[in-house]
């Protein structure tokens, strides 16, 4: 295999990478739907760990910070910002409104 043959194969294994990942984001909100139709969470947690594998895999078979197309990294960074938003914890306010109240109470406990 050439040097050129070798390159042109680390194109296209980043290239179907980032595509991969791409995919897997514009996955979310099925997986969201699925979850809340089905009341289970599971399906959330299977998601990211999909996402994030797919996110690892992008990561290590691209070099973002050395691309030299300028265009084409701050593609790169783009797709990472939107991989790490989707996998970040979100606090829904709304949330708290149907825990039960017995919950939110803060147990104290007794000191002799």
């Amino acid at each position: 295999m050439t040097l050129g043959q070798e390159m042109a194969g680390y194109a296209l294994m980043m290239r179907q990478s980032a595509k991969a990942l791409q995919l897997e984001l514009a996955q979310m909100p099925d997986a969201l739907q699925m979850a809340y139709r089905d009341s289970a969470p599971n399906v959330i947690c299977a998601y990211a760990y999909e996402l994030a594998g797919a996110v690892n895999r992008f990561y290590h078979e691209t070099r973002i910070l050395a691309e030299p197309d300028k265009q084409k990294q701050a593609g790169y960074l783009a797709l990472i910002r939107l991989a790490r938003r989707a996998l970040e914890p979100r606090e829904d306010p709304r949330a708290a409104q149907n825990v039960p109240r017995s919950l939110c109470r803060r147990q104290t406990v007794e000191r002799e």
